[in-house]
This record gives C-alpha cells, structure tokens and sequence, in this order.
C-alpha cells in the first residue's frame, strides 16, 4: 500500500518527534485506507508499548505484536466483587512462565521449532490492561506474543 522511510535522530529532534509518535503519525495518515482492509496492526517488539499500544487503539485498531520476555504479566482474577467498599481485584497473581499454573491456559494443538503454544487472557502491567497472550515454551524458554484484541481466537 506505502512505504515511508524512517527518518533518522536528528531529523526526528528537529520535528519534536520521538520514533513512536512518528509512526503513530504515518498511521494516522493512513487510517482510512487501513481501516478498509484490516483493524491489525503487526509490529516488533520495539512498539509493544502503552504509548503506541493506545495510540493505535484510539484509531480503530489492534495491536499483535510480542512482549520482551522480561514482561509483567498477571492472572486476571476470577473472583466476583464481593460488594465491599474499595477498588475490585484486576488479578490474582504475577504468571511465573518456569511454573505456570496450566489451569488457566489453553494448550494449542500446534508445535513450532520444538516448543509449545499455550493461550490465556491476561493483565498487562506495562499497557494497563489485558491482553490475548501466547506464549511459546520450549525448555527453559519462553516467547510472548499478544494481541489488544482479548475476544481473537486462536487459528
């Protein structure tokens, strides 16, 4: 459809701009024509940020991309308000990916490279909100990716 180059540093210094709010830009310029053919928008780890993650969503679109594997990713809960006074629990606890509590997953019947895909919904402390997780296992390793899209389905 476009291609754009990136500007480099000082370019970027000279408008105000920081990387995120450049792309965000183009993204913007290109709503209407995107929005015609999809509401995803795949990217690098690199703009799996809030800034970007709800720049997107304002426009109309989903974010797929993947988590650092450093990511703080928690259980949403699965408890009902108590009708107590305060703010209701978001989670019940920090997903451990070296023992993950396989109850709130869903094993994909897929193998990739030796791994396993697991699939859960689940809060995301750097974009304030839950996301459609998979996550790839394989030993001692892991690969996260997500989409702000909490009802896509695997397939």
């Amino acid at each position: 459809m476009e291609a754009v180059q990136t500007p480099d540093t000082k370019s970027l210094r000279i408008c105000d701009l920081t990387l995120i709010y450049w792309y965000l830009s183009i993204l913007e310029k290109s709503k209407k024509k995107l929005l015609s053919v999809t509401n995803i928008i795949v990217v690098d780890a690199y703009l799996s940020n809030k800034s970007f993650a709800y720049g997107i969503l304002d426009m109309g679109f989903h974010l797929v991309s993947r988590f650092r594997d450093d990511a703080v990713l928690f259980y949403p809960t699965t408890k009902t308000a108590t009708g107590q006074s305060g703010r209701p629990r978001l989670y019940d606890g920090k997903i451990d990916f070296k023992k993950m509590d396989l109850k709130r997953f869903k094993k994909l019947n897929v193998q990739i490279n030796e791994g396993t895909l697991y699939s859960t919904v689940a809060y995301s402390k750097s974009l304030k909100r839950k996301v459609k997780l998979v996550a790839w296992i394989t030993g001692e390793k892991h690969k996260l990716y997500f989409s702000t899209d909490i009802t896509r389905t695997e397939g």
